[in-house]
């Protein structure tokens, strides 16, 4: 029998600190689709897929190739001197040598890319004067650090209230409960010869100390005990010993938006019998990510070998052959000068080019030079990530954190842990024994949060309330009861609740409607006013997230959008392109997708709380024309706004819906 151990979770991530996560099996470990070796192969072997999901070591047939065993084919041919000075001569060969006989031109003053040059993604920065800074440099993924980010960071921290509370002085001597009294000082409770590992339970009238046994409960003392019915249960297949730190059961399925498991070092996950597999397997289109790398999510052809595209991206690719990088070498026998050697164990061949490098009379474009950067908009450009700080420093929170603790956190927290209540009447009890919290099973708690709190308790239907010093009788009251209607539910609509006897329902006529009440009657008559009725005119499309809750694309547009163009997938800010209408929209509702629970989470534009809802005005400064020829708007649109949500390795998508006006 094949024991299989799975770990899921919504973000598709296994944390183990700094320490190693180590995949044991006295099977195979199975990975999504491939099937790993059992064993290590030898020095120099790579992976291979025989295209059925199996994967094996064997010879890397990547190095150099022997050509006497290849024939040539029509477009690439081998490589001869006599073909290599055919090369020559035809790029002018004899200009060269005219050249080189005219002398060192190494003084005349040419442009040259000399030490602590900059190509198009490295930057050897040097220690000379007028060198690239961060002050050069516009901002990318690493923000610089200002002191306007760190004041909102303390803004965010709570600073008002931190303030606030500062502002009412000291209070550290103003009597606040710190401690509490013995149990016994509760009128309810009732201890008598209390022993060590004994418990407190409810005998009908008080609180009384007893011994309870691990066999009263349920299950043996190994057992991990649970509430089974209100009622103590346990379960032999959830155990846990002492001895050895261990916890056991037959799964393990964790919830939450992003559950993670972590070791403070090394971890091993390891099946003990039947030579069973360790298969991990993402959920939809997930990835398998192990140490940064993302793994292919199908199978190769056979002999296919796994190559990264050098950002943790793995994929299969033919085994292509050819030259092995370890066999090349540079040599620099003198500036500007270099030779290309290449061993393949038998001998070694050496091209060396004539000395050009005092030639380079111009710069391209997206080039660099000494204090001036032309970023260009290609991709691999250099950005603040790449580039050590100078003077403008890079924004982190650790140095906003320390700005906040400058700017007087101590002070603020101190102040701030002095209650409201410090400042009672005169003559308040401020040490007295009391409960905070009254809790009733199935209802919200009443929480006292202020010291002048009054607790109320309501007669409802056919009870009855009485006071006697200190006692409070509940009793019913008979009579008759009524039907009615304690909520009025509207589809796509919040419910409205009567929360009081006396709560009255009131209708609104909206655009368009008339009310009309007859109270003799008992009816009230809705009607449309105005032109002819018709059908609210809305648009709407469908964003769906990657695994990693980032946006992935814009479907389902419907006719009156002609685009919805993504401008941040991290940030989630779209663009959205209207055609047909003069007029920006009037209403706006989010339905994000609950994957886990399989229901659509219905948000409103001002709920979420999101900073992107713009408007461009059109027209110039001073004279708009967004209503008047409406064309598009910019949402921030993440799950964080939609109310969409996933499961480890899933998708999952949100619908957005616009109310248009004209």
């Amino acid at each position: 029998m094949a024991i299989g151990l799975k770990i899921k979770h919504s973000t598709g991530e296994i944390t183990t600190g700094t320490g190693n996560l180590t995949l044991n099996a006295t099977g195979n470990l199975v990975l999504d689709y491939a099937t790993f070796p059992s064993a290590d192969g030898t020095s120099g072997q790579i992976l291979k897929t025989d295209g059925a999901g199996n994967l094996s070591w064997a010879a890397d047939s990547g190095g150099p190739a022997d050509t006497d065993a290849l024939s040539e084919g029509i477009t690439n041919l081998y490589f001869t001197n006599a073909r290599a000075d055919a090369r020559i001569t035809n790029a002018g060969s004899a200009n060269w040598n005219t050249a080189f006989g005219w002398g060192d031109h190494g003084a005349a003053g040419y442009y040259s890319l000399s030490a602590n040059s900059i190509n198009d993604t490295h930057i050897d920065w040097g220690t000379g004067s007028n060198q690239v800074s961060t002050a050069d440099i516009p901002e990318s993924t690493n923000l610089f650090y200002t002191d306007a980010r760190a004041d909102a960071r303390i803004t965010n921290a709570g600073s008002a209230n931190w303030n606030t509370a500062f502002g009412w002085g000291n209070h550290a001597s103003g009597g606040y409960l710190t401690s509490v009294g013995a149990l016994t000082s509760h009128t309810d409770v009732t201890i008598s010869g209390p022993s060590s590992g004994q418990h407190l339970t409810y005998n009908g009238s008080a609180w009384v100390n007893a011994t309870v046994s691990a066999a009263s409960a349920a299950g043996s003392d190994t057992y991990v005990q649970f509430n089974d019915g209100g009622n103590m249960g346990a379960d032999a297949g959830l155990t846990y010993a002492k001895a050895t730190d261990t916890l056991t059961a037959g799964t393990f399925t964790t919830s939450g938006a992003s559950p993670t498991l972590t070791a403070a070092a090394a971890m091993a996950i390891t099946t003990t019998a039947s030579n069973g597999d360790i298969t991990i397997t993402p959920h939809g289109s997930g990835d398998i990510i192990l140490d940064g790398q993302k793994w292919p999510q199908a199978d190769g052809s056979a002999n296919q070998i796994l190559k990264t595209n050098g950002a943790g991206q793995l994929s299969w690719t033919a085994d292509a052959g050819g030259i092995a990088l370890t066999d090349l070498s540079v040599t620099t026998a003198s500036a500007g000068t270099a030779s290309l050697a290449y061993n393949n164990g038998s001998g070694v061949f050496t091209f060396t080019p004539p000395n050009l490098s005092s030639y380079l009379t111009s710069i391209a474009a997206n080039s660099i030079n000494d204090t001036h950067i032309d970023w260009g908009t290609g991709s691999g450009q250099v950005s603040t990530a790449d580039v050590p700080e100078q003077t403008n420093l890079y924004y982190t929170d650790a140095r906003a954190d320390a700005r906040i603790t400058n700017a007087g956190s101590a002070n603020w927290n101190t102040a701030y842990t002095h209650a409201v209540s410090a400042h009672a009447p005169s003559g308040a009890q401020v040490n007295e024994y009391s409960y905070k919290t009254i809790a009733i099973s199935g209802q919200t708690d009443v929480v006292a949060d202020t010291t002048t709190d009054t607790l109320t308790f309501v007669a409802g239907g056919n009870m009855t309330l009485t006071t006697s010093g200190d006692t409070i009788t509940f009793a019913a009251a008979g009579g008759g009861s009524q039907n009615v209607f304690s909520t009025i539910a509207v589809s796509g609509q919040s419910n409205v609740v009567a929360d009081a006897t006396t709560d009255t329902l009131t209708l609104v006529a909206g655009s368009n409607v008339t009310l009309t009440t007859n109270a003799g009657a008992d009816s009230v008559t809705i009607a449309a006013s105005g032109g002819g009725g018709g059908t609210v005119d809305y648009e709407e499309f469908k964003c769906n997230y990657h695994t990693d809750g980032t946006l992935l694309a814009a479907s389902n547009l419907s006719s009156g959008i002609s685009s919805v163009t993504i401008d941040s997938a991290a940030g989630g800010d779209v663009t959205i392109t209207f055609t047909g209408y003069t007029t920006p929209p009037i209403g706006f509702l989010f339905y994000g997708y609950g994957y886990a629970s399989n229901v659509y989470n219905m948000n409103t534009l001002g709920s979420t709380g999101t900073t992107l809802r713009e408007l461009p005005g059109g027209g110039s400064s001073g004279s708009p024309t967004a209503f008047g020829s409406f064309a598009s708007l910019k949402l921030r649109i993440r799950e964080a706004e939609t109310g969409a949500s996933r499961t480890f390795g899933s998708t999952t998508h949100a619908w957005i819906r616009f109310v248009m006006g004209a």
